[in-house]
């Protein structure tokens, strides 16, 4: 998995498992841009990135417990090395080469989540559901026209507006 994938896999960890976000509005549809926290909008998936925003990473490691921050020069590199000790379900000291990540690691070992159960970010997503009562759509909920696709008549709306529902 790329530097890049895993970030992102960390970053979606925390937003679900540890803020409890997902990505379902308060209607039941599915964004695929922003988090959500009973229906309501909290933050774009792309600008939550608690391993490597400081702020944001601090506000999750208070949601779990207690935390230590230590910096130490790395033996024999140019590299500065970050030791957090975070007090969750369970001890957790992890180093990283930056904070931001060290505190994001150090929360998912606390709290005994690892990221060997996902392969990307968008395991955790909720894909296009079903409505409640099982039915499909016939019609756009958005503008009415007849919906073609299997996936459109899930999702209730085609193409053109679901991308316009996303853009909101």
């Amino acid at each position: 998995m790329s530097e890049r994938k895993h970030k992102r896999l960390i970053d979606a960890l925390i937003a679900t498992k540890i803020n409890g976000w997902s990505n379902v509005t308060r209607s039941g549809r599915v964004s695929a841009v922003n988090w959500y926290k009973d229906g309501e909008k909290v933050s774009s998936i792309r600008n939550y990135s608690p391993s490597s925003n400081i702020e944001q990473a601090l506000e999750a490691a208070e949601r779990v417990g207690e935390y230590e921050i230590a910096y130490f020069e790395a033996d024999g590199e140019n590299a500065a090395e970050f030791e957090v000790e975070l007090y969750g379900k369970q001890k957790s000291s992890v180093c990283a080469g930056t904070l931001p990540m060290a505190i994001s690691l150090a929360i998912l070992e606390a709290q005994q989540i690892s990221t060997n159960n996902y392969q990307s970010a968008d395991d955790l997503l909720v894909k296009d559901t079903v409505p409640v009562d099982g039915d499909t759509h016939t019609h756009c909920l958005r503008c009415g026209r007849p919906l073609r696709s299997k996936k459109s008549q899930i999702r209730g709306y085609g193409p053109e507006c679901a991308r316009r529902e996303r853009g909101l």
